[in-house]
């Protein structure tokens, strides 16, 4: 596999698994990324800001089972400083704890989400797909007047009847490419493998969760949409025309 950036990519591993720390390091230093590790909350933050100083790319993997959600408020940290919405974070952690999960995607805390135990190859694929997001420039220039709803993708802006709505790094991709396809169906699997590994199949739950939120933040409920529509069973569409008072619909996210 050829890394996505190149060699001169970072990435922090915090982790308190010494045996699982060792095994991604060594899966990652054979791509040819520079690895720095962390093993609790104050190792990491320091590493971050250690490594944030530098003009290369990063990512962050970041697991959420830290005592006393130390794996969240890094998060956090990392988000609220000047390049946290530049950088691409993976988090990692029990498929038991759903509700952490939840919560990192839909805050924006995390862009994607991999469960343990995970697949080495999987591991290295979702790697990829966040460093071509993150630090490959596509589809600038666009500019979309829909009604009440202004899309700018060279200054990464939304706004609906003139207030910004502020969106998290991957809602800001899912709206952006259901822009560019306006019109046509985008199938869920078409979707998904846009944002994460297309042979994966365990995204389907973290794309409903995105789509929700993105809907909770235009007030464009499922049920009545002005923006976007749900076509049951297979995917979604942006609205080609702008209805005022749609008609109620009966699919759903």
């Amino acid at each position: 596999m050829t890394p996505a950036v190149s060699g001169q990519t970072l990435i922090l591993i915090l982790d308190r698994d010494p045996k699982r720390v060792k095994v991604l390091r060594h899966l990652l230093e054979r791509e040819r990324y520079q690895v720095v590790t962390a093993g609790d909350a104050s190792e990491g933050l320091w590493s971050y800001r250690k490594i944030v100083l530098t003009d290369r790319p990063i990512l962050a993997v970041v697991d959420m089972t830290l005592p006393s959600g130390a794996g969240m408020d890094v998060l956090r940290v990392i988000r609220s400083s000047p390049r946290g919405q530049e950088i691409p974070i993976l988090a990692i952690g029990d498929p038991e704890n759903s509700e952490i999960k939840i919560r990192t995607l839909t805050e924006g805390a995390a862009d994607d989400f991999l469960e343990k135990p995970f697949n080495p190859r999987e591991f290295l694929v979702r790697i990829g797909v966040l460093l071509r997001r993150y630090y490959q420039e596509e589809f600038r220039g666009l500019r979309f007047v829909f009604g009440p709803l202004t899309f700018d993708s060279d200054r990464m802006e939304l706004r609906l009847e003139g207030k910004e709505i502020f969106l998290t790094p991957i809602e800001y991709r899912i709206v952006h490419y259901l822009i560019l396809h306006q019109g046509f169906l985008v199938r869920k699997e078409d979707l998904s493998a846009a944002l994460w590994s297309p042979d994966t199949m365990t995204e389907e739950d973290n794309l409903k969760v995105h789509i929700c939120s993105i809907r909770k933040k235009l007030e464009d409920p499922a049920r009545a949409p002005r923006f976007i529509e749900t076509v049951r069973g297979f995917g979604y569409r942006f609205r080609k025309h702008w209805q005022e008072e749609p008609p109620l619909e009966k699919d759903s996210s």
